[in-house]
């Protein structure tokens, strides 16, 4: 009672879910699930949400992209492996990634795996990682496989690291994604190869 889960379970289509107080939010029950259309806004405040370094942190769990889910103003940190898997219609506006990811037997995306259409501005991903000793490690901060457009955004210091074909140490596109990309900085991401 009184979670941000809560809320969001609480929530009705359309919502636009805001912060009174500032602070961190841990997760210590798994990823947050979004089904619905809804807003969580941290305006005003300094919200973030962490992963504990034990759980993934949002799920868009919508299987449609007429869904429309935003992230205003958050800052989504510490998660195991991909801090957020879109399945649905997300924009991000104003909001920092930091040390998400980690080490895993796959993982695509360290801050952000998309599969439906991904719109950010202004935005900043740090030291996220994608790291994989026996598998497939792709897309420092952001994995790709829908259609995404970033403005205005900065990538740094996110990184792969995989023992099969590590590819994409900021973003990774894959074949059958579009990603357009605008007044951007990237700088110092890097693809390493892991050897057992």
């Amino acid at each position: 009672t009184g979670s941000l889960r809560q809320a969001i379970a609480d929530a009705a289509s359309g919502d636009t879910i805001n912060f009174s107080i500032s602070g961190t939010i841990i997760l210590t029950t798994g990823e947050l699930i979004i089904d619905k259309n809804l807003t969580v806004d941290g305006s005003g405040q300094s919200i973030a949400l962490s992963g504990g370094n034990t759980s993934s942190i949002i799920r868009i769990n919508t299987g449609n992209i007429g869904m429309t889910v935003s992230l205003i103003s958050l800052t989504l940190q510490d998660s195991a492996n991909t801090a957020v898997s879109n399945d649905g219609t997300l924009t991000i506006t104003n909001c920092t990634f930091s040390n998400n990811g980690g080490l895993s037997t796959v993982i695509l995306g360290g801050a952000i795996h998309n599969d439906g259409i991904l719109r950010i501005s202004g935005s900043t991903f740090s030291n996220n990682r994608a790291n994989s000793s026996s598998s497939i490690a792709e897309g420092g901060a952001i994995y790709n496989q829908g259609t995404m457009n970033i403005t205005d955004s900065t990538f740094s210091n996110n990184s792969v690291d995989g023992s099969v074909s590590p590819r994409g140490g900021a973003i990774l596109n894959h074949s059958v994604g579009t990603t357009t990309i605008a007044n951007s900085t990237f700088s110092s991401n890097e693809v390493d190869h892991y050897f057992i």
